[in-house]
């Protein structure tokens, strides 16, 4: 069974000498054996996100429910004269009454917010301006030295000084029930590329405006977290925006009132983000070869230093 003895067998002669050029090598040695263990650690507690890309089976319409939220400020707009509507602009059938709360501002201006759930079809939500009595006889005078063209036209349908500078304070179009996702702030603090850049907005509008429009694209999100064996549902969002001018509004029919457009559609993918990490048997793997490596390391240079050393000094002699 001697001959099986791997770790008492006899050793070169002067590998075990210790020298200043030896502590050296192995001090050297261990620093990097413990900069690749604590590089090894920080790499095993982190988060890997994986980004795939998959068919939305639910664009379209489906059995998914969407939860619609608007909240917006006007500053020189009073309550009275706002009204939210939301249109389905392509099929749909569900859709609850929407949940509508005014608060008036200093200043005489006015926050909206709305809430609806609908179906996963395209939609418009909007807020048209309502003008008061005078200012429909405003609109309705016909200014003297007009020619009978003119007067002809249907007349002005938006009054003179509106002003449709806002605040968007939150759009929301999510799948997630209540709108927000459980942890939804951590997520998006860990994936800053799903933060709503129209969240916060601030818009000031030019004297003639009477019509201003956000379009936005959705792109339904799905969030595996690490440990979690279902999905996070949220939204990304990316939009254009336009300013109609009053003049465009003479001439036209009633249909298309002054105010806000908030129309959205879908992008017929999803986007699919996966949390994960390597097992602990890897990370233990891995550790051990750097420990093994570090000291097979160690051991060939001791040798080569301690044979080169002697090799030196049978010149010298």
């Amino acid at each position: 069974m001697h001959r099986w003895d791997a770790l008492g067998g006899k050793t070169i002669e002067g590998v075990r000498s210790k020298t200043a050029l030896g502590a050296a090598v192995s001090l050297v040695a261990a620093l990097a054996a413990v900069f690749l263990i604590v590089s090894e650690t920080r790499a095993w507690l982190s988060v890997d996100v994986e980004e795939h890309m998959d068919i939305d089976l639910h664009a379209g319409g489906g059995p998914v429910p969407v939860h619609l939220e608007l909240n917006i400020s006007f500053p020189n707009i009073a309550c009275e004269r706002l009204e939210f509507k939301h249109e389905a602009t392509r099929g749909g059938s569900f859709s609850e009454d929407a949940r509508v709360v005014k608060a008036a501002e200093a200043g005489g201006g006015c926050n909206v917010h709305a809430a609806k759930v609908v179906d996963k079809v395209a939609g418009v939500m909007k807020l048209t301006y309502n003008p008061s009595e005078e200012e429909r006889t405003a609109m309705a005078r016909v200014p003297s030295g007009l020619s009978q063209q003119h007067l002809m036209q249907p007349p002005q349908l938006v009054p003179p000084g509106l002003n449709l500078s806002h605040t968007l304070h939150e759009v929301v179009i999510s799948e997630a029930i209540t709108g927000h996702a459980p942890n939804e702030e951590a997520i998006i603090d860990a994936l800053p590329e799903l933060r709503n850049s129209l969240n916060g907005r601030f818009f000031v509008a030019d004297e003639g405006i009477g019509l201003h429009q956000y379009s936005i694209q959705v792109v339904p999100t799905r969030i595996r977290r690490l440990g979690s064996s279902h999905d996070v549902r949220l939204s990304q969002y990316s939009f254009t925006e336009r300013s109609i001018p009053t003049s465009f509004f003479r001439g036209v029919s009633s249909a298309m009132p002054p105010g806000l457009l908030v129309s959205y559609d879908y992008y017929p993918v999803c986007v699919r983000y996966v949390e994960g990490r390597e097992s602990a048997f890897e990370f233990i793997t891995s550790l051990c070869a750097i420990v093994g490596g570090t000291v097979t390391v160690l051991g060939l240079m001791g040798r080569f230093l301690v044979f080169s050393a002697k090799a030196l000094q049978g010149k010298a002699d």
